[in-house]
């Protein structure tokens, strides 16, 4: 085998390394923005929810006793509308007639709702037994 072909094989499997390390780290930053994301979502929940839905989703915060319908117990009964985060968003963004849910679109940005979607989401999902 040549002095050339020894450095072509050596540039591919450089190259192809280069290209793994690339994907691994794209993977780490995505992964570490969707937990920033959710954090952000735990904190603007906490702020703005979790006095009807309570802290860990349960439907139980300090206002649900004085609430008919009850607020919904993502860890028990899922999501009444939908689980996409589409779906999520369009009931936080729009709220729900005939329930204590207001629209928070006045309130909260478009980003700010898709992070309380997520951080739901992840509610709803930490109840899988």
């Amino acid at each position: 085998m040549g002095v050339k072909s020894i450095m072509i094989k050596k540039t591919i499997t450089f190259l192809c390394l280069l290209g793994v390390l690339s994907l691994i780290t794209l993977q780490c930053n995505k992964k570490k923005k969707a937990d920033e994301s959710i954090e952000n979502g735990k904190n603007i929940y906490e702020a703005n929810c979790s006095a009807c839905h309570g802290i860990s989703g349960e439907g139980d915060g300090p206002g649900a006793a004085a609430l008919n319908p009850k607020p919904r117990n993502y860890k028990k009964d899922g999501f009444k509308y939908g689980s996409s985060i589409e779906e999520v968003k369009r009931t936080i963004n729009e709220g729900l007639e005939g329930t204590a849910m207001p629209s928070w679109a006045e309130v909260l940005t478009d980003e700010q709702i898709t992070q309380v979607a997520e951080y739901v989401k992840s509610l709803a999902a930490s109840s899988v037994e």
